[in-house]
């Protein structure tokens, strides 16, 4: 991207001063994070408001899509672009693969039930060397930055190594996220690099359910859209099966997430689920998706779930 396309997108997203590039520190890093996960949904409809069910996650289609479309976008989608707009202000930057516990909303009591490397996040080094090991991540400057997990990510960058067992905000007051070196000694027959775990939890009374596990290793572009291939378009995945959408929205100047998950809407404040709509028709779910995301969908796009299984069907 060019330096006045990363301007329009600080402009898009709102960061406090957009007229000149920011310096790489952690301070900018925690707002651009929390400005681009106010702005950008983490959604895919673009697997079911369509004729052509595709997902470019290339910079050039998803500035397109995300920042001139007024769009969102899943792991993928919104990762890399929050990459591209740090890479472009000189933050040292890598990218990361995770496993999902597939178990985490559904059944979090149950034991990990783990995706394939199907989740993508990024690492950031505020040292002044470059990493070239795994002993560096005792004394190096690290924080893990995922700005596309969806309902139970955190908003801020966390940092790496873990010398300590610390928690941090997922911006839903009192929600809690924590990262923890995993003990994989239950997985027989197996040599791992070191790896971490990602847990989030509702409130401080409330036990930690694991969200997904990484290892610090670089990923290439071409181990992305192998992923996001298959992510994308396998019939039994949770995406193809699922109409998502999730955003953090200010009320009243305090954050919320708002979510539609097929035909239910719940917005959650302050640990509490404070509305939830049953979404009967076609005509509720486009007017949610466009009063609470911000998600306006042309007559070409919404012409393109008729006939899907996961289109409401009236009664």
């Amino acid at each position: 991207l060019t330096e006045e396309e990363v301007k329009e997108y600080l402009r898009f997203v709102s960061f406090p001063d957009s007229s000149v590039l920011p310096e790489p520190s952690l301070s900018n890093l925690k707002t651009i994070q929390i400005c681009h996960m106010l702005t950008f949904p983490y959604e895919v409809l673009s697997l079911h408001y369509t004729t052509k069910a595709e997902i470019k996650i290339d910079p050039r289609s998803l500035f397109e899509k995300m920042v001139r479309n007024r769009r969102g976008g899943y792991c993928f989608e919104n990762n890399i672009l929050l990459y591209t707009i740090l890479k472009a202000l000189k933050y040292n930057i890598w990218k990361v693969f995770a496993r999902v516990n597939q178990n985490h909303s559904k059944n979090p009591d149950a034991e990990p039930h783990w995706s394939g490397l199907s989740h993508l996040l990024l690492i950031v080094n505020f040292g002044s060397k470059p990493s070239n090991n795994e002993a560096d991540f005792d004394d190096g400057d690290f924080y893990v930055v995922d700005g596309g997990f969806g309902g139970n990510g955190s908003t801020e960058p966390i940092p790496l190594p873990i010398k300590k067992r610390e928690s941090y905000g997922s911006g839903l007051a009192p929600a809690q996220t924590i990262i923890e070196v995993a003990d994989l000694r239950s997985i027989p027959n197996t040599l791992q690099p070191r790896t971490y775990i990602f847990k989030y939890r509702r409130d401080a009374s409330q036990p930690w359910v694991v969200n997904y596990m990484f290892t610090t290793a670089v990923v290439f572009d071409e181990d992305i859209e192998v992923s996001n291939y298959f992510t994308s378009t396998n019939p039994d995945c949770l995406f193809t099966n699922t109409v998502i959408c999730h955003k953090l929205v200010l009320i009243d100047g305090e954050m919320a997430r708002a979510s539609i998950v097929n035909a239910e809407f719940k917005l959650l404040k302050g640990g509490e689920i404070v509305k939830r709509d049953q979404l009967r028709s076609e005509s509720d779910r486009i007017e949610c998706l466009q009063r609470w995301f911000q998600i306006k969908l042309t007559p070409e796009e919404i012409q393109g779930i008729h006939g899907k299984k996961t289109e409401i069907v009236s009664e």
